[in-house]
């Protein structure tokens, strides 16, 4: 799961820097959506594998391969990384740290998803 996510982020990553280096043609009109899908579902894919490895951790059974819904996986994370961590406060407390941007990010697509949406 790791190996295709670090696949989309570099996809992402290498369009992006040839898009930056040369977008005299404009193909950066043309292709930020697909930058920006391969950079969300990259992220979808490292919050399925952290869930998944809590998930062992913990012993739950819950499946969520069908969900593509990165707002809602990754409060599933941070679900199961607490209920991991609930005897910890300092590594609980760098879990969120880490969290941070990545929360801050999806909130923020989620908030123009829903702008355009109506909701």
């Amino acid at each position: 799961m790791i190996v295709i996510a670090d696949g989309f982020m570099q996809s992402s990553l290498l369009t992006t820097k040839a898009v930056l280096e040369d977008n005299g043609d404009k193909k950066a009109d043309i292709i930020i959506y697909p930058i920006l899908f391969n950079a969300n579902h990259s992220i979808e894919l490292y919050l399925k594998a952290i869930t998944w490895t809590l998930n062992i951790l913990l012993n739950k059974p819950y499946k969520i391969e069908e969900n593509h819904d990165i707002h809602q996986i990754l409060q599933i994370v941070i679900s199961r990384g607490d209920e991991f961590e609930k005897d910890n406060s300092e590594r609980k407390k760098k879990f969120h740290e880490l969290l941070e941007e990545t929360k801050s990010y999806i909130d923020e697509l989620f908030g123009k998803i829903e702008s355009v949406d109506g909701k």
